[in-house]
């Protein structure tokens, strides 16, 4: 039997977009026939979530991940957004993995890996090359530029000068590189001088197959519901959506934020200073995304500035298979915004504007409910021809068993 192995930053039950592709990845595997081992830490993010005992190991995977043998290497986690959190989170993973290639190496045949920039890839790649190992590397943001950009300027060329060999050495001895957009693989091509024919785009996905199930008439409330769904983190600008509903004031209308994330606190605490908006913060239990937005009239997709150029939002997919309409401010010249204006499932302003935002909810409010679901029709049919699982999870695959395979003979110098 073939062995693959999967090397994920995240992993099940973590209700992660990116641990749920490693999961169908290792499931499809051992459906073809591979045997599969996943190297994961212990299950940590988002910040603030709390792991119902139905989910937990080892119940979870004996029941969702049958024959996949997991370990969970010993290696920091940092689910809050510190820096040198973060850089102790990376390189312990990394070197985690390291002791473990060093060791069993032998045993796979092909190499996936989804893990932690920068310092966690490069250990990572290095040590596959050391062992004749090929790899694909799946890319899920774009660094070092996604930590300089928040520094003040006087700091981003020395940093990034200090970070890009680490960043150029996995991409450079990945068979392929799995971008999640076409404006990161323009971008990778661009600035890291990267052959196209090097570089295959799969879009994230989420599982259609929970979005199918009956969860009875929608939304639960009387009011209009607009509903924002995922991590309430730096880059997803929630309090622009809190203060542009409560400057909209609309009437028999609700905002529910449900998720968890570093800013949660903060968001809650900038609602409370409006009390006459009918603002409700949730938790999500994972696996129950598609119920949740099945309550919404209006979902919210608000990302802040140059946040969405080089990816597109693990919950567009999600969105769109919920059959709601989806109302955003993003870059306009990005793949998100491109999608919902092609598929024609929803409006789209400029990142971080709220007076346009608060127009468009004080608008959008007023529209008769009956006429949404075709909306959210429009950018369903879009979705299963584009981001579904079946689509993405065979691309995927076929990159893995293309290219994800060992050296033989042939070494790479410059280790």
């Amino acid at each position: 039997m073939k062995n693959v192995l999967i090397i994920s930053c995240v992993f099940p039950p973590e209700p992660v977009v990116s641990a749920q592709i490693s999961k169908d990845l290792a499931n499809e595997l051992i459906r073809l026939g591979f045997g599969v081992t996943v190297l994961a830490p212990v299950p940590s993010r988002p910040l603030g979530y709390n792991f119902p005992e139905e989910v937990k190991f080892p119940a979870y995977c004996e029941q969702n991940l049958p024959n996949v043998q997991i370990i969970h290497v010993k290696s920091a986690v940092s689910p809050a957004s510190s820096f040198w959190g973060r850089a102790k989170e990376s390189y312990s993973f990394g070197m985690a993995v390291v002791s473990y290639l060093k060791t069993h190496h032998a045993k796979y045949s092909k190499v996936y890996i989804n893990s932690w920039p920068l310092i966690s890839q490069y250990l990572i790649a290095r040590e596959c090359v050391r062992n004749n190992l090929r790899y694909i590397m799946h890319v899920q943001d774009i660094y070092p530029e996604s930590l300089t950009n928040k520094l003040p300027s006087i700091f981003r060329y020395p940093v990034n000068n200090l970070l890009m060999p680490l960043e150029k050495f996995h991409l450079k001895h990945a068979q392929k590189v799995i971008a999640i957009s076409e404006g990161m693989k323009s971008y990778f091509i661009k600035s890291r001088k990267l052959s196209s024919e090097n570089i295959s785009v799969v879009y994230n996905w989420q599982d259609d197959e929970e979005f199918k199930a009956d969860f009875g008439d929608a939304p639960s409330s009387n009011k209009f519901t607009f509903m924002y769904l995922g991590n309430i983190g730096p880059v997803a600008g929630v309090d622009t959506l809190i203060r542009s509903f409560c400057k909209a004031n609309v009437r028999d209308c609700r905002l529910i934020i449900a998720g968890n994330g570093v800013d949660k606190a903060a968001c809650i605490e900038l609602a409370a200073k409006s009390p006459d908006a009918d603002i409700l913060f949730i938790d999500v239990l994972y696996g129950n995304v598609a119920k949740a937005q099945n309550q919404a009239d209006v979902l919210l997709l608000p990302v802040i500035k140059g946040g969405a150029l080089s990816s597109i939002p693990s919950k567009l997919p999600g969105y769109m298979l919920s059959k709601k309409p989806i109302l955003a401010t993003l870059d306009r010249e990005s793949d998100t915004a491109k999608a919902i204006l092609a598929a024609g499932c929803g409006w789209v302003g400029d990142a971080e504007d709220e007076a346009w935002l608060t127009e468009q909810i004080e608008t959008v409010s007023l529209i008769k409910k009956e006429e949404l679901p075709s909306l959210g029709m429009n950018g369903y049919d879009y979705c299963m021809a584009n981001f579904s699982k079946r689509v993405n999870l065979a691309k995927l695959l076929k990159e893995l068993l293309i290219h994800g395979s060992r050296y033989g003979n042939k070494t790479l110098k410059g280790v």
